[in-house]
């Protein structure tokens, strides 16, 4: 996996909550077209509604107005139990929304156990390779190196680290994004004081009692988040990141 695509598909794990930041495209430059369930790019919130709360796990779906601090999240969407049911996982649903139209679609599993990332991308990769068919130059395999690399990665920076896979067809493209996350044993003191190793020993309590989870691997956790596009909008956020690494190299050269 290249470790360019990675850094430049970062962009997605900055994710606000859910979506993918990619170029602001004219509507009407990209068809009507499905982009996951019944849910079709274009549509305004009020159509994207009654879609909505059709999908399988959805309890209760309500129509917020436009706020400035988040435009583009339009939905209040509750769930049952089980949530959004897709591999044993339970997904949440992110309509996006860009003047008031559907742009993207976005399903995140958050906080699932990161040792079994490696069961999810076997279960999810083949119907995604079979069902989006058109070639690209982006990953669409992952190695259990390249899990060990995030965590190792998430360990040393305290945040989460993602990779990034994508499929596509001729009309519609998937990034796929696994946001791992990776937690250390609290650190001991450096100076000992009677408080600062109370306060240690409940970071550690908590640490051993998250890490209990999961089988035993609770300190290795991610997100799995799928988000659906019109193939425009994902080409140009790619020739976006390709024109700002190109441009990042061209100041250094200057600078040597």
């Amino acid at each position: 996996m290249t470790q360019f695509w990675i850094r430049n598909m970062r962009l997605a794990g900055a994710c606000v909550p859910l979506a993918f930041a990619t170029p602001a495209l004219a509507q009407q430059a990209v068809a009507p077209s499905p982009l996951w369930q019944s849910l079709t790019y274009g549509m305004t919130p009020e159509e994207a509604l009654p879609a909505v709360q059709r999908i399988e796990g959805v309890k209760r779906v309500k129509l917020l107005p436009e706020r400035k601090s988040n435009p583009g999240r339009r939905l209040d969407i509750n769930y049952n139990s089980s949530k959004i049911p897709i591999a044993d996982l339970p997904f949440e649903l992110g309509p996006m929304f860009e003047n008031g139209r559907l742009s993207k679609v976005a399903l995140a599993a958050r906080n699932q156990c990161g040792a079994s990332a490696m069961q999810v991308f076997h279960q999810l990769a083949p119907a995604l390779s079979a069902k989006y068919t058109a070639p690209l130059t982006a990953p669409q395999t992952l190695s259990e190196r390249d899990i060990r690399d995030a965590e190792r990665s998430s360990l040393t920076s305290s945040e989460p680290t993602s990779i990034s896979l994508a499929f596509a067809s001729d009309e519609l493209a998937v990034l796929w994004i696994f946001k791992i996350k990776a937690e250390g044993r609290p650190p001991y003191p450096a100076n000992y004081s009677k408080l600062g190793n109370s306060i240690w020993q409940l970071a550690n309590l908590q640490y051993e009692q998250r890490k209990e989870e999961c089988g035993g691997t609770g300190d290795r956790r991610m997100d799995v988040i799928l988000i659906y596009m019109p193939r425009a909008a994902y080409d140009a956020a790619v020739n976006d990141a390709v024109a700002a690494e190109r441009d990042k190299a061209d100041r250094i050269a200057d600078q040597l």
